[in-house]
């Protein structure tokens, strides 16, 4: 694959999907996707080089990413299963997010928001991807050297889930429920201090989880615990 072929026909492949952004959009993130899934396999420094080398093209990439995913549909799909695998590259090799919720949200907003829009699509092939990768950012994120970006990122989140709360426990949704109930917990993690103090939205999250737990899917109970 390009990922295997080394940092410069790499960053060669990531310009020529990113010239099909306005005439194939979803082949674009499809390719993009696929070189950062890749990309974890490949070995030592020649893992570090070609992380660099995708790292230069990464505002292209989320600025795709935002435009795909507002087209909905199977770009929408592809468009979080690619912002996925981009943030999944961890440069740290520690099982680390390549950036934290604040730190997406502040290099891109439009992406962070097309993010938290796909926590609300019926289809779970884009939904999924979505809290897969908005839990890892918030759980797994380095820290944010950005306190206003990382709090309104996490109120975002927040307004997100409570946004979609009542489809996912009233209509039968399992899978939604589980998801938004991941994300619950992450933003707890992210920020005990502020949960615990009740700031914002905070209560009503908690009213959230709680009603999670007694929810008749083992799957959700256990996903808010």
């Amino acid at each position: 694959g390009s990922a295997k072929s080394g940092p410069e026909a790499a960053a060669q492949f990531c310009q020529n999907a990113l010239g099909l952004a306005s005439s194939a959009p979803v082949i674009a993130v499809t390719l993009l996707g696929a070189l950062a899934e890749e990309t974890p396999s490949i070995p030592g420094h020649a893992q570090q080089a070609l992380m660099g080398a995708l790292s230069s093209q990464m505002t292209n990439t989320l600025a795709l990413v935002e435009a795909a995913a507002g087209t909905g549909g199977a770009a929408e799909v592809e468009a979080m299963q690619c912002l996925m695998h981009w943030m999944n590259l961890d440069p740290t090799n520690c099982n680390c997010s390549l950036m934290s919720a604040g730190q997406l949200y502040a290099t891109s907003q439009g992406c962070f928001q097309a993010l938290l829009k796909a926590l609300s699509c019926d289809n779970e092939a884009a939904f999924n991807p979505a809290v897969d990768c908005l839990e890892k950012l918030l759980v797994a994120g380095p820290p944010g050297n950005n306190p206003a970006a990382e709090e309104a990122a996490i109120n975002m989140a927040i307004h997100a889930i409570l946004a979609n709360q009542m489809k996912a426990l009233e209509e039968g949704s399992y899978e939604h429920a589980r998801g938004l109930a991941r994300i619950a917990v992450a933003c707890c993690e992210r920020d005990p201090e502020r949960i615990a103090a009740g700031a914002g939205d905070s209560c009503q999250l908690t009213e959230f989880m709680l009603r999670c737990t007694q929810h008749e899917e083992r799957a959700v109970v256990e996903s808010s615990m």
